[in-house]
């Protein structure tokens, strides 16, 4: 692509990645270390590119995004996963791409509430690890127990294969909502503790186990 892009002398790439590039949370280890990887390839891309000045390189950073991925996924919590409030339409991500191949933009997060939680990470390393495990624990991991599952990392499942995984029902919104509500709160009361009383370390995670997503 890049040599086609380098003979006409323009051209668009839109890579999407995850907020998941810029922020981390227990359980999703294999998924946030593609995402970060994702997002150095991106600048790196860019930094070579840097003098094509009608090659624009593009990363769009989805937030939670109503698509069956939860269904996907492999799964070996032991609980039932669900996915991190508020879940944003699948139309509103492909919008953004379109509107990035008529004006490129280098960055472009979809899903404004849990944009607000990529500065907390940067700015508050040591308390975001603090609250990170409750606020998973909290909204991610439901009731149990269920089995442990590949989901459709090895095996796909065509008949899942979906537009949206109806996340976004009416009730589901509303708990959406609080829940946003809930994450974010719960991340700022955090912060504002640890501000008083200074961290000895980071705390052990007490769980291990993970769910791995299969694709965003």
């Amino acid at each position: 692509m890049l040599p086609y892009f380098r003979s006409q002398g323009r051209g668009t790439l839109i890579i999407i990645g995850s907020v998941y590039s810029k922020i981390t949370s227990p359980y999703v280890s294999p998924y946030v270390t593609s995402k970060f990887g994702l997002l150095g390839f991106t600048e790196v891309l860019r930094q070579e590119l840097r003098k094509a000045k009608d090659i624009h390189i593009c990363l769009v950073l989805p937030a939670t995004i109503d698509t069956p991925i939860y269904q996907h996924a492999a799964n070996y919590t032991g609980q039932h996963v669900h996915p991190l409030p508020p879940v944003v339409s699948p139309h509103r991500v492909a919008k953004v791409i379109l509107r990035n191949s008529k004006r490129p933009r280098p960055v472009t997060v979809v899903g404004q509430i849990q944009r607000t939680i990529i500065p907390i990470h940067g700015l508050f390393p040591r308390l975001y690890d603090q609250c990170i495990n409750p606020v998973m624990n909290l909204l991610a991991l439901r009731k149990g127990p269920t089995a442990p599952s590949s989901g459709t990392v090895f095996t796909p499942d065509p008949s899942s294969n979906q537009i949206t995984g109806n996340w976004r029902t009416s009730r589901t919104r509303r708990l959406g909502a609080a829940g946003a509500i809930l994450t974010v709160w719960s991340l700022i009361r955090c912060i504002r503790g640890g501000q008083r009383v200074a961290p000895t370390g980071r705390n052990r995670h007490p769980k291990t186990n993970h769910f791995t997503h299969d694709h965003s």
